[in-house]
Order: structure tokens, then C-alpha cells, then sequence
């Protein structure tokens, strides 16, 4: 029985195991200590044993060190999936820490709150209330794959299930509003895409999108033609039987639609029902590169 118990706790909390590991090397290491005088002794009578020893004392403090940013990592991710709007500004400072910018705006009566991290950028806009009114995240590091799910409704039928780094745009199981691509003037490019899943998404809007600060594939320099495009369109022009008209061509959306087959996006978005997320950010989705490579080495 209390061997389940003690399994229970390992699955539930890894730093257990972690606290488990290094409670045992440090008793080993005090042992040796406590018997430097024989380990001398033994080390010269069995030079080939002794230097296995060292290899694996070196390995158990690589295991260590690995160990602990393992967790470290899996505990940002479990925070990051948690995000949602809604709740006050001090629950999600509790969960991340102070925010590296605040931006205000005084026209729209709103805050933004930066937060730079080691494996993601997070953006939380609040209305004067201090209420989580939007957020987004962008994703600095490849191993740093968040998922995300639409609320659903049934739960049991989310609207989308993704891999931030990782899927596509077209793996999203519906259809974008709207399409915003810019060519920024000193730096970069932005590219995302807004949702509105009605009732099965809570009557939340969602973007997805490409932010230039956060991690980018190697094929990255393959999309600059989609980004070259500026462009602000709704999906019914991607259509065959419509006619495209003005600045985009039939050649720009035949590059379009297999960008969008390839492409990993790198940013997450989600905002509240009475706020639209382009109305937040705009030519952007999310952490503003000017911004930030600021206060990074890079």
C-alpha cells in the first residue's frame, strides 16, 4: 500500500523525485567524506574502479543538473497552459512574476503588461479594473511547445487542439475571419490570423499568428514573400469562385494557402467577447520587438 502511495506522489509531484535524488547524492558524498582515509587507500589499490566511480559521480551531477531544468521547464509550461482571460492582474503576477514593461493607454483605458522569460514572451491587456481582459504568448524557444484547446462546448468537442511551435495554420479545424499580414518598416514581419468560434468557443476570440521576436524555423526566409504582401483580407477571398480584387493577386494567395499549410506559428492570442483582438494589436500580434531587444542580450 504505501508503495502506491509513494508512486502516487512521484506522478503527481516530480520535484519529489527531484528532492529524492539529491537527498541521496548528498548522503553519498557525506559518506566519502566521513571515510576519506579508506577512499584514499582504495583509490590507489583500484585506480580502474575508482575512475569508474568518478564517471558516474560526474554523471549523477549531469543528472541533477538536467533534472532540475526539466522541471523548471514543465512547471512554465503548466503555467502557460493555463492562461485564459478574466481573472484580476494579481492572479496571473502571483503565477509569473513582475512584468519586465507596463504600457499605458489612456485613450482606450487600458494596461499592458510585458513579461520577458526564458522560454516565452507573455502579454496580459487589462481594462481599468485590473481584470485579464486579452493575453498572448510567443514562444522564444524550440523546445518550448505549449498546447493549447478551444473551451468547447461539449468539452468533450474542443474547436481546435494545437502545438504552439509546432502546428500549422491549416491544421486549425475552421475557417479565419480575418488575415493580417505586414512588412514592418524598421524591422521584421508580422502575420496572424483571428477566430471566432461563436458558442463552442465560449464567445472568446483567438489569433494565431507569427511573432518576429519569438523562435522562428529554418525555412523561415521561405515566407518572406507572404510577409512582403501587406494585407488585411477575410477568408472569403482565399475562395476559388470569388474574384480577388485590389493589391492582391491570384498568385499571392496561391502562396498564401501553401504558407499556410507549412508554417509552424509561434503565437497565441485569445481575448475577451467584447474586445477584438486587432483592435488590441493591430499591424502586431503580441510583444513588441522594438520593445523588448532593448532590455535582451542577444
Amino acid at each position: 500500500m504505501w508503495l502506491d502511495s509513494l508512486n502516487e506522489k512521484f506522478q503527481k509531484n516530480p520535484l519529489f523525485s527531484l528532492v529524492i535524488l539529491i537527498s541521496t547524492t548528498l548522503t553519498f558524498f557525506a559518506t566519502i567524506i566521513a571515510n576519506i582515509t579508506a577512499i584514499k587507500s582504495f583509490i590507489q589499490n583500484n585506480i580502474a574502479l575508482s575512475v569508474i566511480l568518478s564517471i558516474a559521480t560526474i554523471l549523477i551531477l549531469l543528472a541533477i543538473v538536467s533534472s532540475t531544468s526539466y522541471f523548471k521547464k514543465r512547471e512554465w509550461l503548466r503555467k502557460v497552459e493555463w492562461l485564459r482571460p478574466g481573472a484580476n492582474i494579481s492572479v496571473y503576477l502571483g503565477k509569473f512574476g513582475d512584468p519586465m514593461i507596463i504600457n499605458h493607454d489612456e485613450v482606450k483605458k487600458r494596461k499592458e503588461y510585458v513579461f520577458i522569460n526564458t522560454y516565452f514572451y507573455l502579454v496580459l491587456i487589462t481594462d481599468m479594473n485590473d481584470e485579464v481582459r486579452c493575453f498572448t504568448v510567443t514562444i522564444k524557444n524550440k523546445a518550448f511547445k505549449p498546447i493549447f484547446k478551444s473551451p468547447g462546448y461539449p468539452k468533450n468537442r474542443p474547436s481546435y487542439k494545437i502545438k504552439l511551435g509546432a502546428s500549422t495554420f491549416s491544421e486549425i479545424p475552421h475557417q479565419p475571419d480575418q488575415i493580417r499580414s505586414h512588412q514592418m518598416a524598421h524591422y521584421g514581419h508580422s502575420y496572424y490570423e483571428t477566430f471566432y468560434f461563436g458558442r463552442p468557443g465560449y464567445y472568446l476570440h483567438f489569433a494565431f499568428g507569427i511573432n518576429d521576436a519569438g523562435y522562428h524555423p529554418k525555412d523561415y526566409t521561405s515566407w518572406y514573400t507572404v510577409f512582403h504582401a501587406s494585407y488585411d483580407i477575410g477568408w472569403h477571398h482565399i475562395l476559388k469562385d470569388n474574384p480577388v480584387t485590389g493589391p492582391i493577386t491570384n498568385e499571392t494567395l496561391k502562396k498564401l494557402q501553401a504558407f499556410r499549410s507549412t508554417a509552424a506559428f509561434n503565437t497565441y492570442a485569445v481575448s475577451n467577447d467584447n474586445i477584438s483582438i486587432r483592435d488590441i494589436f493591430g499591424k502586431n500580434l503580441g510583444v513588441s520587438y522594438e520593445q523588448v531587444i532593448k532590455l535582451e542580450d542577444r
